[in-house]
């Protein structure tokens, strides 16, 4: 997967001022420091790649969560998978593939789905397979079946399901373990748990049942106990460590009571939008872990939302002022019309330079790209004239005529580009149409809501564009926009952080819900209308799906 390094912030620029010169200067930042090993394990991504392989979604029930983690849940519900409850399993699903998660399930509830006529996708993590494996063997070799885990987590669930009634126990931690009144005991743990308290729960067993004889299995699986090491070894170098993973990820669970176990802070996070500025401030190193359902993306989003945090923070103006998240209106008036002198000398061609095959990929996709930058932003103005008149900010107003004007260069530059290679421009075009009609729907923040979308998708769309040609006009011209669409969704980024100051966290729930479903259902119009772009550019669904989650993420400081 491929990883670069995220910039959601306009570059450090100059502001101009009548009486003196503005120069960012940075202060020492504090140190962002990663595990070892964290995030996916192998089989969290094999079980992710059968999904993305799957032929039939919108035929497929997933049996429980894939994997604990939200933004992949989410994911695989947008490609029309079923995602069955985890508490919901004695229920026959309805559809006829039916995908075991990599948590895996008992041998009995296979046969069940195969006696219902069911085709099974099993991406039953090898790991877990072989817990089952151990369980079983003991249980035939008449051993009393310890499991140490989590009593009512699915995987354990489905290591028990096959052993006899009366015939297996499970403890989470020491205090629980009791005599069982059996000659032979068999231990085997959950993948998941650390080993420090496997081992203390093997010697608590053996101690309160000193005539029995014990076997213990040590199945906590390689990935754990990498992470887990890798954790410690973290813990050595910062007092204060960021996990991330899902509220219901076991792993990432005991991943945060390792951090804790040490004496550092700890602090779970499901998305860069959990993260608390003032949990960072004044920290010189900060740790970074994660758990193994835990996507790339999300970590990346993380990492970049504490730089961010950091250059906030972290910065000043030379001649006294503020970082660019914090800037005031007045600064961005000021930045957009240096912005808007500065000749990015984009070499213009007098004749054609795209290739056949370039042209048949992106000329049509340019063309509706290049409406979307057009317009003259009558409603967004209106809306920022009645905000204004109930006591907004006035320079919002100027600063917004002057995005308008480099959106509107961006047009003026793709038009002369259409020209240049001989392709017609479009009056009009329905995704276009969309997100006009999306902006009219309600107030200026929703305007805003809708810009801002469009602009992250657009960061990556011009990304593409650029890598699926040769023709140094367009590289030259997307490498621009390219700059110029970080400052605009910093700057419209700010405007929304303004208004929503004095909503209630209801309200900021229901709106942020919101803006997700826009930002999903806006990432899927953008593919659609212009995939042979990514195509061109070797980017698939999932790479491009990947992109504009981690910018989006990324965005929400």
């Amino acid at each position: 997967m491929d990883n670069p390094t995220i910039s959601t912030t306009a570059s450090p620029v100059a502001l101009t001022d009548a009486s003196e010169s503005s120069v960012l200067e940075p202060f020492d930042q504090p140190q962002i420091i990663r595990a070892q090993h964290m995030g996916f394990c192998f089989g969290v991504r094999d079980a992710l790649l059968a999904a993305d392989q799957a032929q039939r979604p919108e035929q497929t029930a997933i049996y429980g969560e894939l994997v604990h983690n939200k933004d992949v849940t989410d994911s695989l519900r947008d490609q029309q998978f079923e995602i069955l409850a985890e508490t919901n399993r004695d229920t026959l699903p309805q559809r006829p593939v039916v995908m075991v998660t990599a948590h895996g399930i008992s041998n009995r509830r296979k046969q069940g789905l195969l006696d219902a006529g069911k085709e099974l996708i099993d991406t039953t993590c090898p790991l877990v397979n072989r817990v089952h494996e151990a369980a079983t063997m003991l249980s035939q070799r008449g051993f009393f079946v310890v499991v140490i885990g989590k009593p009512d987590h699915v995987e354990v669930q489905g290591i028990v399901e096959d052993l006899p009634d009366n015939r297996w126990a499970v403890i989470q931690d020491p205090s629980a373990a009791r005599r069982f009144d059996v000659d032979q005991i068999g231990i085997v743990c959950q993948t998941t748990m650390p080993e420090s308290i496997a081992d203390e729960c093997r010697d608590a067993i053996a101690r309160l049942n000193p005539k029995s004889a014990i076997r213990f299995v040590n199945t906590v699986c390689r990935p754990t106990k990498q992470r887990q090491a890798a954790v410690d070894q973290l813990c050595k170098q910062v007092p204060i460590v960021i996990v991330v993973g899902g509220q219901n990820s076991n792993n990432t669970r005991r991943l945060v009571q390792r951090c804790q176990s040490h004496g550092c802070t700890a602090h779970h996070v499901q998305s860069a939008d959990d993260i608390r500025p003032d949990w960072i401030r004044g920290q010189s190193r900060i740790g970074l872990t994660a758990g193994t359902s835990t996507p790339d993306a999300t970590i990346d989003a993380v990492e970049s939302r504490l730089r961010n945090l950091a250059a906030t923070s972290g910065h000043r103006l030379k001649a006294g002022g503020v970082w660019c998240h914090l800037w005031t209106n007045r600064q961005w008036i000021d930045y957009f019309n240096r912005n808007l002198q500065d000749d990015p000398k984009i070499p213009w061609s007098t004749s054609p330079t795209l290739t056949g095959a370039e042209r048949s990929a992106i000329s049509k996709s340019v063309q509706i790209f290049q409406i979307g930058e057009s317009g003259e932003g009558r409603n967004i103005r209106r809306c920022a004239k009645e905000w204004i008149e109930k006591g907004g900010d006035p320079n919002y107003l100027l600063a917004l005529e002057l995005f308008i004007q480099e959106e509107n260069q961006h047009a003026r530059w793709l038009g002369e580009f259409l020209k240049q290679e001989g392709v017609d421009l479009l009056q009009r075009q329905w995704s276009d149409g969309c997100f006009r009609f999306l902006r009219h729907l309600a107030g200026l923040r929703t305007s805003i809501s809708v810009l801002v979308t469009a602009e992250i998708l657009a960061q990556v769309y011009y990304l593409a564009l650029m890598r699926s040609t040769e023709s140094q006009t367009l590289k030259t011209l997307c490498r621009r926009v390219l700059r110029d669409e970080r400052a605009h969704v910093t700057f419209q980024q700010n405007q929304s952080a303004a208004m929503a100051k004095s909503w209630g966290r209801m309200r900021r729930g229901v709106v942020n819900v919101l803006e997700n479903i826009l930002f999903r259902v806006a990432r899927r119009i953008v593919w659609h209308e212009h995939n042979t772009v990514f195509v061109a550019a070797k980017m698939n669904w999932s790479t491009y799906r990947t992109r504009t989650l981690r910018r989006w993420l990324a965005a929400r400081n």
